[in-house]
């Protein structure tokens, strides 16, 4: 006899517990990165198993699962404690959603002049036949999280700024204008060698990305970038209208990440951002100018 309230009382197979076990892999690892979890907490199979209500192999197999993508160390003995930290990164800016906790130095990488492209032609709206790129490390308390490759016009040395990696702050510091509203992409890709060298992951891995066209106040193009972001450690959030006390426990309206094989694409808008569509094709290597 099956007993009540076991997965194959209800219809489960082993299957339905790998289902189960995604679920819980998801919704700990989202409430890692949203600050609901913090490092070093730890966590039991017996707490998760009433918390989600999954089966003890459910849960083993998310822990697993979170192991192998370095959310969760697991030691016999010692028990199972969460080691990274999840950020959100507001899904029109460089800069998380907590601004004392969450912040980014930026590391320049590279600088060159490049032919330009119908394409950025087209978004910065000159006929330039060269242009300027710059490539930038996003760093969070020294780790490399987020790399960005940013077009505009030939006329500036990076190195010369030493500024945040806000939009708003590179706009004024940088390129010497006010920002005004942000056309923004998101989507997800894997991360190719270059990428993966400079963030410090395995080539293949998802990677969240993030192609912008920044305007000043008179709605004039300053730049074209495009970014990509670790996906284990990142996530995309639109906050919501409250309170700067209640961000840090938010996830917003939007949070778009991304798993293996998956597209994450969302749709939404917000005050001083413009836009938020959907990604139409993956992005260079790359980081901020």
């Amino acid at each position: 006899m099956q007993r009540k309230g076991h997965p194959r009382a209800v219809g489960g197979s082993a299957a339905g517990r790998s289902v189960f076990a995604r679920r819980v892999r998801d919704l700990v690892s989202a409430s890692v990165r949203a600050g609901f979890t913090a490092r070093d907490e730890r966590l039991t199979e017996e707490h998760l198993m009433e918390q989600y209500g999954a089966t003890r192999a459910a849960v083993r197999e998310a822990l697993r699962l979170l192991a192998d993508d370095g959310t969760v160390d697991r030691h016999p003995g010692t028990g199972t404690v969460v080691v990274r930290r999840g950020i959100q990164v507001l899904v029109g800016d460089c800069a998380g959603v907590d601004p004392v906790r969450d912040t980014f130095d930026l590391l320049t990488v590279d600088q060159r002049w490049v032919p330009s492209t119908p394409l950025l032609r087209h978004r910065l709206r000159l006929d330039d036949p060269r242009l300027q790129l710059v490539e930038n490390l996003f760093l969070h308390e020294g780790t490399p999280l987020g790399v960005r490759t940013a077009y505009f016009r030939i006329g500036r040395n990076a190195a010369q700024y030493d500024g945040a990696a806000r939009l708003a702050d590179v706009c004024r510091g940088f390129f010497g204008t006010e920002l005004g509203d942000v056309g923004t992409e998101i989507g997800s890709a894997r991360a190719d060698q270059r990428t993966a060298r400079l963030l410090g992951i395995d080539e293949g891995s998802p990677v969240l990305v993030r192609e912008q066209t920044a305007y000043d106040l008179d709605a004039n193009p300053i730049q074209v970038v495009f970014d990509t972001y670790r996906s284990d450690v990142v996530s995309f959030v639109e906050p919501r209208e409250i309170d700067r006390t209640e961000l840090t426990r938010t996830t917003g309206d939007l949070t778009c990440s991304t798993s293996a094989g998956s597209s994450g694409t969302a749709t939404a808008s917000s005050p001083g951002t413009g836009p938020v569509r959907p990604a139409s094709g993956t992005a260079p290597t790359a980081a901020t100018g």
